[in-house]
């Protein structure tokens, strides 16, 4: 008896200390684990890439970083100019993202830009230019899903600032956010079978057409579903500098067998000059549930829409301003066996607002024209027809300081404009209800940030303005309490450049706040940058 006790005892020893063990490799096993945060940094003296890659010990290029990432790492790219262009096959998961990040932001220039071969990996802050040839060879180029592109400068490209390879793919849930593309032969290519996309907060600027090669212009191209795109910022560009090309705003196609289906447009901007705010043209199977509204465009010079053999397009609440009666051609027209619903938009200055051929039909009522040559046909009572919208700054008059106010501001309505309530059901018309009784207005200079604002109301004698501003980090508002200038117009000094602020104007009675409306600005060193102010 005694011997099986100890015989036990010792058994029920070993299986603890194996116990034990595997507890202790089971921690060993999650710690190793963890997430790196690794550093690239060229312009250190120590750096190369048979480093350990810690911030004493830096890689010497991107492309090392790529090669050794693992899920949840981050990797920091510090100050310089880097000759690659960085292949990622590496994969992340959406919840253990890879991520590359610009340290500080936009102080990096990647001159060949990123080939994104993998999942779950953000890319954030960069500056990227490249001049190398080729429609696979864009500023970032996207083949993996659950992909994240925030805040990056792109610049200078003679094909697409950002895009996704083509079908069959269907490359899923990526953000696309926060980004400037400018002069790049196009913006933003959702391609393919691509699937729940977010596009958001991007500003595209001044598309060029190199001198040999190169395709159309045209800021945002769709193809996939369940996408949505909203509040990106479209300009510049100038007819001498696209040749031949076709410019749009927005098109989708279908001719090599592409589709669009569930496709949300909305709070876009699109100025200065295109062909078409929208060329859209399917099969009637290929195209279909795409909503249009709440966007403005000013410019176009042939149709605001084209959509042809479109099935279940919705129209409604956009603000489409052309260039005059023969200078822009149609607001929005449906061809080809398109159905859908036009309602509650503006239409003034183009030849036609709307209309459908013989193959087409939509719902259509409650649109405001103005300054057009032609009437709808059929017409409805609804419409408010021949009827000034009564825009806050019709003629893009300049605000304090020689700034221009932005459509944003110029085309909302004033208080007294038949639009504010002759939509459907009372609500109003157009892309924007009327203009709010005080307007911030933000731009971002090297450390400091002008400030202005106007109002269309008339103020009490004893009012008096607080602006409070901070930053991501910052929990407590810093409170500017200079006096303001009798243009309302006002300087933020000593801010840090690439940093985004929020800032809040206030009009007080008593010390009471009674209006008020908020900005986010960046600051920053490189004129390009400019205006750099979120709503």
């Amino acid at each position: 008896m005694k011997k099986q006790r100890i015989t036990r005892a010792i058994l029920i020893l070993v299986l603890l200390i194996t116990l034990g063990l595997v507890t202790h490799a089971a921690l060993l096993g999650s710690a190793n684990a963890q997430a790196s945060i690794y550093y690239v940094d060229r312009n250190n003296p120590a750096a190369s890439d048979s480093n350990d890659g810690s911030e004493a010990l830096p890689w010497l290029t991107i492309q090392k970083a790529a090669n050794t990432v693992n899920p949840g790492d981050t990797v920091y790219v510090k100050t310089g100019v880097y000759d690659e262009r960085v292949l990622i096959n590496r994969d992340g998961t959406p919840a253990a993202k890879i991520a590359f990040k610009a340290l500080p932001r936009r102080s990096v220039q990647v001159l060949h830009g990123f080939n994104v071969s993998a999942d779950a990996i953000r890319i954030e802050g960069f500056d990227i230019t490249h001049n190398l040839a080729g429609w696979n060879n864009g500023g970032i180029w996207l083949a993996g899903h659950d992909v994240e592109i925030v805040d990056n400068y792109i610049h200078d490209i003679p094909y697409a600032g950002i895009a996704a390879s083509w079908n069959p793919n269907n490359w899923r849930n990526a953000t696309i956010a926060n980004n400037y593309i400018y002069r790049c032969n196009q913006g933003i290519l959702l391609s393919g079978a691509s699937d729940n996309w977010l596009v958001e907060n991007n500003e595209i600027e001044r598309l060029i057409r190199p001198a040999t090669g190169g395709y159309d212009t045209d800021y945002i191209r769709f193809f996939g579903a369940n996408h949505i795109i909203r509040r990106n910022y479209m300009h510049g560009t100038r007819p001498e500098e696209i040749g031949a090309s076709h410019t749009d705003y927005f098109q989708t196609f279908n001719n090599n067998g592409e589709v669009a289906h569930n496709i949300l447009i909305e709070y876009n901007q699109g100025l200065d000059f295109a062909h078409q705010s929208f060329m859209m043209s399917g099969d009637g199977a290929s195209h279909s549930n795409i909503t249009i509204r709440y966007n403005v465009f000013q410019g176009f010079t042939s149709w605001g829409v084209c959509a042809e053999n479109i099935r279940d397009l919705r129209v409604y609440n956009n603000t489409w301003v052309g260039n005059g009666i023969g200078a822009s051609i149609h607001g929005v027209g449906f061809r080809f066996g398109a159905t859908g619903v036009i309602t509650n938009n503006i239409f003034t200055g183009i030849t036609a607002p709307y209309h459908h051929d013989t193959t087409s039909s939509y719902t259509s009522g409650y649109n405001l024209v103005f300054e057009c040559r032609d009437n709808p046909a059929p017409g409805s009572p609804t419409n408010l027809l021949n009827t000034d919208p009564l825009f806050a700054a019709p003629d893009n008059i300049l605000g304090p300081n020689g700034i221009p106010w932005t459509a944003d501001d110029g085309l909302q309505l004033q208080v007294s404009s038949p639009a504010v309530a002759g939509g459907e059901g009372g609500t109003f018309i157009g892309a924007y209800a009327f203009a709010p009784h005080v307007i911030l207005q933000g731009r971002g200079a090297d450390t400091i940030s002008y400030l202005n604002w106007k109002t269309n109301i008339t103020l009490p004698v004893t009012s008096t303005w607080r602006i409070d501003y901070y930053t991501q980090t910052v929990t407590s508002p810093f409170t500017a309490t200079d006096p303001f200038s009798a243009t309302r117009a006002y300087t933020l000094t000593n801010l840090t450049n690439y940093q985004w602020y929020t800032v809040t104007l206030y009009a007080l009675l008593d010390d009471i706040p009674f209006l008020s409306d908020t900005v986010r600005v960046m600051p920053t060193d490189r004129f390009v940058y400019l205006p750099v102010v979120l709503k």
